[in-house]
């Protein structure tokens, strides 16, 4: 058998792209032929690449591309299954190599861009090597003879501006588009059936009111002009400045909007977060474990916005635990507030350390109850306990009563964290799943695991399936801070570290699956 260097491995793993050990495989397979290894590979990723095709890809990036003398431009979106992945830095250069695609061949539509030479031979590659569906949904292209401004927020947001006059009203105007994302760019451009129709409902409200016609009459015209200043880009309040309109921004800059365009990912996907419970219910083993601590950081809630909440994230989060709840697991939450005090953060520079962890005890509570109300329309049964005492927000954190509320089927929400400053919420995680008497404390996070190395950045980086407290804290692994990791070991409490955005995982790790990484004694 043909020795198998390093070298060797080295030049496949560069040729195909995919990782070590299944390049070494193949030449090992092919006794050293690396002709025969990279056909094995290909065959093998055409494999894997059917396998995720009929996942649903609902996440991913905006690619963006603008020719050097911005006359020409190119947005592409390409989807996958998770945010994690979205963020993966060859997933993100694939999308901008799309986009420079789309701007220099005009392409006629998807199908055509997928034909381009070596379009799709790159998809399956990295297919094969990061393991999710991955689709090339849409793209838009334009070229003009005045000058085009781009902007892509989170990644997730991207636009295009065809416009003449000053490039930084352009700009401004690109950064407005992806915040308000106006359906039309002037109130003559709405379509008469949508003005009849929104006529009529006010029409309706107003009726209701009671006041006399000539009142009606002017509520209906007042209601009618503010709808079509808010659907209209040039007469929405501009975002840099609410006391005027975009259109009297451009008018004072001597700039003039000619047209433009934007994607947003994921935008009209179905996303099968409603059936996230039927889904788990319907596949699921039998519960491993009875009384889990179920850790979400505040940022898990943010969605695709730099800081705040979004209600859908939250849902899905829900309906998740939802699926759980129903075969009979006993959940206690504890929630982070980071993507509230994040918007905060700036304010808080040079503040007493003390006060700022005070607030963010209160971001927490927001959170805290932002969650059990959707529990409430879920039809899921929650109780919020606070560590600071808020007795007219919430009740404040008893012992014996979360217990017995979990005894009773119910999600306890724990909120405010230790209610001391200096520790963190995953501490608070530690020491609520201690008194609870959880068997295991689930930090539901945006990764998928704990990571040799930061994935984003190492492409031979490695998920752990398991590791053990002492390796985690010596190689500093980032699972939890060193105070609640060791508190979790002396309580010979175990903790699995996994995606929360994965359809169906809190249900795959409470069913004891290999989901995530286990931390163990």
């Amino acid at each position: 058998m043909a020795e198998i260097t390093a070298a060797l491995v080295k030049e496949l793993r560069e040729l195909t792209g995919l990782p070590m050990m299944d390049c070494k495989k193949a030449l090992s397979e092919t006794n050293g032929d690396l002709k025969k290894a990279e056909e094995l590979l290909r065959i093998r990723m055409g494999t894997k690449a059917g396998k995720v095709a009929g996942r649903v890809a609902a996440e991913g990036v905006i690619g963006a591309y603008l020719s050097p003398d911005a006359k020409t431009g190119a947005l592409v979106e390409l989807n996958c299954e998770s945010d994690f992945v979205a963020r993966n830095d060859d997933f993100v250069a694939f999308a901008q190599a799309l986009a420079e695609i789309v701007a220099s061949k005009n392409p006629a539509d998807v199908a055509a861009l997928v034909a381009y030479p070596g379009v799709e031979k790159q998809r399956q590659a990295l297919v094969q090597k990061i393991a999710e569906n991955m689709t090339i949904r849409r793209f838009s292209q334009l070229q003009t003879k005045a000058k085009l401004a781009q902007y892509v927020h989170g990644g997730r947001i991207g636009v295009m501006v065809e416009y003449d006059g000053a490039d930084e009203a352009g700009r401004d105007v690109a950064m407005h588009i992806s915040f308000a994302r106006p359906a039309y760019l002037t109130k003559a451009d709405v379509p008469a059936d949508v003005v009849s129709r929104e006529r009529d409902i006010l029409a309706a409200r107003a009726k209701e009111t009671g006041k006399p016609p000539e009142i009606v009459a002017k509520m209906i015209d007042g209601g009618l002009n503010k709808f079509l200043a808010e659907s209209s880009l040039l007469g929405q309040p501009f975002i840099k400045d609410d006391k005027q309109s975009v259109e009297k921004m451009l008018a004072a800059r001597k700039t003039k909007v000619l047209g433009y365009r934007f994607l947003v990912v994921g935008e009209g996907i179905e996303r099968k977060s409603s059936d996230f419970a039927a889904e788990v219910m319907s596949t699921a083993m039998k519960p491993k474990y009875k009384r889990v601590l179920l850790k979400l950081s505040g940022e898990a809630l943010m969605g695709e916005s730099a800081y705040g909440i979004s209600r859908p994230t939250i849902e899905s989060i829900v309906a998740e635990i939802a699926a759980v709840a129903k075969q009979g697991v006993e959940i206690g939450v504890v929630i982070g507030g980071g993507n509230i005090f994040r918007g905060v953060a700036p304010g808080a520079a040079g503040m007493d350390r003390a006060t700022a962890d005070y607030m963010g005890m209160l971001a927490t509570v927001m959170n805290a109850l932002a969650l059990q109300d959707a529990m409430r329309q879920a039809g899921v049964a929650s109780r919020v306990q606070s560590a600071l005492n808020i007795e007219q927000v919430v009740e404040p954190y008893i012992r014996g009563k979360a217990i017995r509320y979990l005894e009773e089927g119910k999600v306890v929400i724990f909120a405010a964290g230790t209610g001391n400053p200096f520790f963190t919420t995953d501490t608070a995680a530690a020491l609520r799943a201690s008194e609870m008497g959880a068997e295991i404390v689930l930090k539901g996070t945006k990764v998928d695991g704990v990571y040799t190395s930061d994935p984003n950045k190492d492409a031979g980086a490695k998920r752990y399936s398991r590791v053990s407290f002492d390796e985690a804290i010596q190689r500093n692994l980032k699972v939890m801070d060193a105070t609640a990791l060791t508190l979790c070991r002396d309580q010979r409490l175990p903790v699995n570290v996994f995606s929360i955005f994965r359809s169906g995982a809190l249900g795959r790790v409470v069913a004891g699956e290999d989901e995530g990484t286990l931390v163990h004694l």
